[in-house]
């Protein structure tokens, strides 16, 4: 409960308009203290919690798998200009009934392709916290400190032309470039 708590708070003082020298150590304490009760909850609580892949994450599992055997098999040619893709490789095992001992009812069962069990199963998936947005997270002061609250800048990308003024704020004001 703390941590969800932690986050909420952490995410209310990151998204604040206007910041202060306190608000900001706040936040820097903040975003340390969420790192130790990220780690704990990863440590303590999702042992006790097993996870496994979602149903399209193994699907693209073994997109990934196919196409890695595609690429390996000694059929498969670079493409050069003019020549057609690389065929996908071709089933090689033949499915049939058995020729002793039929019973009808197996018999009339349609047969399922022998499938190999790492492509089959779901794996195992636990919390992942060294990944970007999580490291993120630390950066988030100094960049305020930088450009402002969050509210006032944007990554979205944004074409000029030759005759638009750009305004960059500085520490000294602004400077027209």
């Amino acid at each position: 409960m703390k941590l969800l708590y932690r986050m909420a708070e952490w995410h209310g003082f990151a998204k604040l308009r206007m910041h202060t020298d306190f608000t900001l150590d706040h936040l820097e304490e903040l975003t340390k203290e969420l790192g130790l009760l990220m780690r704990q909850f990863r440590d303590l609580s999702c042992s006790h919690f097993q996870t496994v892949e979602l149903p399209r994450e193994v699907e693209a599992r073994k997109r990934r798998q196919h196409l890695g055997q595609a690429k390996n098999s000694p059929t498969s040619t670079g493409m050069g200009i003019g020549s057609d893709p690389p065929a996908l490789p071709l089933r090689t095992t033949m499915l049939t009934a058995p020729t002793t001992n039929v019973n009808t009812s197996a018999a009339n069962a349609l047969p399922t392709p022998a499938v190999p069990p790492s492509t089959s199963t779901r794996k195992p998936k636990t919390l992942n916290i060294f990944t970007y947005k999580f490291h993120a997270l630390g950066d988030y002061v100094r960049t305020i400190r930088l450009f402002g609250g969050t509210d006032s800048f944007s990554t979205q990308l944004v074409r000029l032309s030759a005759l638009d003024t750009i305004f960059i704020k500085t520490d000294l004001g602004f400077y027209l470039g």
